[in-house]
Parts: structure tokens; sequence; C-alpha cells
């Protein structure tokens, strides 16, 4: 399976677009590592607190009003899945999860799971909560978010905390040339694994970036427990998930930059 371990949808994108690019990446992946053609792709969704698009797919799922273009979406036995089919053969796994704004401005994610987690919770008790709800809990890399004072303070958690219950989180928005976060070295000394994916942006050209960039995860996997399943396959992860797809280049990363600031608001 080919997991992209950070995703959003926002209103500014194309369905069509946003599903048939990340199956168009999902193969080219596939194909770049070797593996099978049926080798499954799964996206694995981070909203935040004002963003239900999952949640929108599912109430519609097996409905017209859920139709995509060529994509239907069909229910599964959890609450936590989806699966996106595509007319004329493709299909992606979809699962739930939240993005969560610790009270000291950091993000976590709540990965495989949909209980709603409040924002504005110290990270020590938002992690908790995420384990809690059974979601994968996972500290994302974020540009300028692991500077100064939110650096030291999440170091502070990583030294102390259990490293078999937390991932950390890569994002695909990191430039290649940037070094590699020392918070990363720190997570393998200790053991802890990296989940990376795409993390798309809120811009019209990123609806087809799904899939881009994430962790190739071996493993039985039961479409109609996609959630429960690849939840298990991670926290069982004996050695870090071998990675796919590039970093960004500087040039287009000083481009989102400035038209992130740039944007209307929504």
């Amino acid at each position: 399976m080919l997991v992209d371990g950070h995703v959003h949808f926002y209103p500014c994108y194309d369905r069509s677009v946003f599903f048939d690019g990340a199956l168009a990446n999902f193969r080219a992946a596939a194909a770049a590592l070797g593996l099978a053609s049926g080798a499954t792709g799964c996206l694995m969704f981070s909203e935040t607190a004002r963003d239900r698009y999952f949640r929108a797919l599912r109430s519609g799922a097996g409905a017209g009003a859920a139709a995509a273009g060529p994509w239907r979406f069909e229910r599964t036995g959890e609450t936590d899945s989806l699966i996106a089919l595509r007319d004329g053969g493709g299909e992606i796994l979809l699962i739930a999860g939240h993005q969560i704004e610790t009270a000291e401005r950091l993000e976590v994610l709540s990965l495989g799971s949909d209980a709603d987690i409040p924002d504005g919770l110290e990270i020590g008790p938002t992690l908790e909560a995420v384990q809690e709800s059974g979601g994968l809990a996972v500290l994302p890399w974020g540009f300028g978010k692991w500077w100064f004072a939110r650096g030291a303070l999440l170091e502070a958690q990583l030294r102390t905390i259990d490293p078999a219950g937390v991932f950390l989180g890569d994002n695909g928005g990191r430039p290649g040339l940037f070094p590699s976060p020392g918070l990363f070295r720190l997570a393998r000394e200790r053991g802890m694994r990296i989940l990376p994916g795409t993390d798309t942006l809120p811009l019209p050209h990123e609806a087809a970036r799904a899939g881009r960039y994430g962790f190739v995860l071996e493993g039985a996997v039961e479409r109609r427990q996609a959630a429960g399943c690849v939840r298990a396959l991670a926290r069982g992860l004996a050695a870090q998930p071998r990675v796919y797809g590039r970093l960004e280049g500087l040039g287009a990363f000083c481009r989102n930059q400035v038209m992130l600031r740039l944007r209307k608001p929504a």
C-alpha cells in the first residue's frame, strides 16, 4: 500500500482533478518503486476544525450527490474509511483524520480516526486525546513551526514521551535543499517512525498533488476495514517505512509561500 499521510481538500480544488491526480500519482509511484500494478493507494485526511470534506463524502456515499465527475464513493464496514472508485477502473482508499492546533500553536494530527478533538489543549493532553480516540498521533513538520521556543518545547516532549505511541510527520512541501530537521534525528534515535505526506496547500494548482509523497506500508489490508488495518500496521512498524516521492524544489516552495500570503481569506 502507498500511503499519503497528510492530505487536505480545500474549496478551491476541483474534485475530479483532485482524485484523478491522486490516482495518477499513486500509479507513477508504484511504477517507480517496481511495485505490482495492483498496489493500493491510500489518502489519509488531516482536516482542521473548519473542514469536513470526508464527512461530506461519507454522508452522500452511494448517492448521486457524492459523485465527482467520473468518481463515486462507497462506505465500508467502519465510519473512518471510504472507497473512491473511478469509472473505467481505479480505486483509492480514503481514511478520516484531523489536524489539531495546540495551545502552544503546534500541530498534532489524528490519523485514522474521525473523532473530534478540540483545538487549544496543551500538547500533552492533545496527544493523549488522540491516542484515546484510537487515532495515530503525529507531530508534523511545518515551515517555521519547529523553530525557537516551539522547537525547544517539542524537543522536550520527544525526549520524554513513549516513542511507540507517537509519530513524526514529514511534508512533501519541505524544500529538498533544506537540511533535515534535527528533531527527525532525535526521533530516529528514540526509535520513533516518521510518516510522510504531501500536506496539500489551499492553492488551486495544488489540487492534483495528493498522493505524490508518502510511505510504503506492507501487510494485509482488508479494504472494508482499511482504517483499522492501516492503524494496526503503522503501530506495528519494526523499522522506518520506505518513503516514495520527492521533496519540493526551492523555487516552487518560495512561490507557494508568497501565494499563501497573498491569497484572499476564505
